[in-house]
Order: structure tokens, then sequence, then C-alpha cells
């Protein structure tokens, strides 16, 4: 799994077994993917931050709420940065 189109993949096997409550299956699909993610897109890709929160929501649903703390608040540390990157890329234009 080291193409961006297999972590696309596997992060969509993983919402539909959310769905279906097989956390357990949605849970190892995400521990997997979230590295190679990172390494492919760079720790602070959007796309990061967005798997970070569903696994968050998905810890929360397993009732580990310290991780699930954690990897929403890495989401949105990722997210504040970017909106702050693009505000500062925003006001060079000037």
């Amino acid at each position: 799994m080291e193409s961006i189109r297999s972590v696309r993949t596997s992060l969509h096997l993983a919402k539909v077994l959310v769905s279906e409550r097989r956390y357990d299956g949605a849970r190892i699909l995400y521990s997997n993917v979230l590295p190679v993610q990172e390494r492919l897109l760079g720790s602070k890709a959007p796309e990061v931050a967005t798997t970070l929160e569903n696994f968050g929501r998905l810890l929360h649903a397993m009732k580990s709420h310290e991780p699930a703390d954690e990897m929403e608040a890495r989401a949105r540390r990722i997210r504040a940065e970017l909106a702050y990157t693009r505000s500062a890329t925003d006001g060079q234009r000037w």
C-alpha cells in the first residue's frame, strides 16, 4: 500500500467498515494508512488532517478518548497552520 490510489481505497473501505460498526477492521486500516499518507503527502497535508479527524471519530466510538483527542488536536493544528499559510500567502499578493 504505497500509492495514493491504494491509500484512497483503504480510506473508503475504512469508512464502509465504520458505517457497518466493524470498528476493529476500520482501526487497523486507519493505523496502516496514516503513516503511508504522511509519507506520500507530507505530515501537514489537508488529507492527513481529514484522516486524523475520521480516525479520531472512530476512536471515540470505540471509547478510546485520549488517543482520539490527540488525533483531533493534531488535525486542528494542521488546519490552523494551513489557514495561516494561505492567509499569509494571500497577503503577499498586495
